[in-house]
């Protein structure tokens, strides 16, 4: 799971380059749309934006399912073998079905039509000098001028709020109960195993907060936005697609955070920068393989 949830983190960087997704916010508007302009692939930059968006649910749905995971090892270990072989690949797979939900969301009900885009033509205009109508686009538009609610966008809003809200009660649940819980039943398991219990449990945490800081916190003002009522006559004009930038952080950090906190990862990294390897650096000083117990419970 930590090696299939980085390179997730990592496709997710590369595809930006394919996708070039950008953003503009404009009063009660989100335009998400794409810099690839050529007007031959204008379907497929659609689709591939649609897409890149959908990973950004990915990365959430996986860190509950190793929160999940990690409660079943705590408290029920015959119930954490479930995620062995055939299960193990159906788990593997959920992430790609949200992501899916999401992405589908997006393509479905944020299409632009002739009212959203009159609405901001002369605003895409102004700031990027290029006519709407051959941009690779999505709108997010959920009041119509009248002030009336725009059903197929909220749709969208409606989508994303529940996918990401889901999978975060997930994570916060488990990880209280872990939290409250762990003295106790880190009883049950040998000294090395309660060492990496509790360092894979810290990890976590740090998983949690990358994506929280790279991915969700900066997406907060781009998404909300559309929603503030028309009533509150409230002026917004953001480019807004720079925020991308902070997403190129949260590969690099997922992997150092698991380097940095598990102590055999840093004993791995160390071997591979020092000139001699110590005879005895693969056993604990408890006398028991510390790469035991990780294969054992990993």
């Amino acid at each position: 799971m930590v090696i299939y949830f980085a390179a997730t983190g990592i496709f997710f960087s590369a595809f930006e380059l394919v996708a070039r997704p950008f953003a503009h916010n404009y009063t009660g508007a989100l335009m998400f749309f794409s810099l690839n302009t050529d007007q031959r692939f204008i379907i497929l930059s659609q689709l591939a934006i649609a897409i890149w968006s959908g990973f950004f649910t990915s990365i959430i749905s996986f860190i509950s399912i190793q929160f999940f995971y990690r409660c079943l090892c705590l408290f029920g270990g015959e119930a954490a073998r479930k995620f062995d072989r055939l299960p193990s690949i159906i788990w593997m797979g959920y992430p790609l079905v949200i992501a899916s939900m999401y992405a589908a969301s997006v393509y479905f009900f944020c299409q632009p039509d002739e009212d959203s885009d009159e609405y901001l033509r002369n605003e895409i205009l102004r700031n990027y000098n290029m006519d709407i109508k051959t941009i690779p686009r999505f709108i997010m538009r959920p009041y119509d001028i009248n002030g009336d609610l725009r059903w197929r966008n909220i749709g969208y809003f409606a989508t994303g709020l529940f996918l990401i809200g889901f999978h975060y009660l997930v994570i916060i649940y488990c990880g209280l109960i872990m939290h409250f819980n762990m003295k106790h039943e880190l009883e049950k398991f040998s000294i090395p195993q309660r060492k990496i219990q509790r360092q894979i449990f810290k990890a976590l945490i740090l998983q949690c907060m990358g994506p929280t800081l790279f991915l969700i916190l900066p997406a907060v003002p781009l998404l909300m936005s559309p929603l503030i009522p028309p009533s509150l006559h409230i002026q917004i004009s953001w480019q807004t697609g720079w925020l991308y930038s902070l997403i190129q952080i949260f590969p690099p950090f997922d992997s150092i955070a698991f380097m940095i906190v598990v102590v055999e990862y840093r004993r791995v990294i160390k071997k591979q920068f020092s000139r001699g390897t110590p005879k005895n650096s693969s056993i604990h000083p408890s006398g028991t393989g510390l790469e035991n117990d990780i294969s054992h419970i990993m």
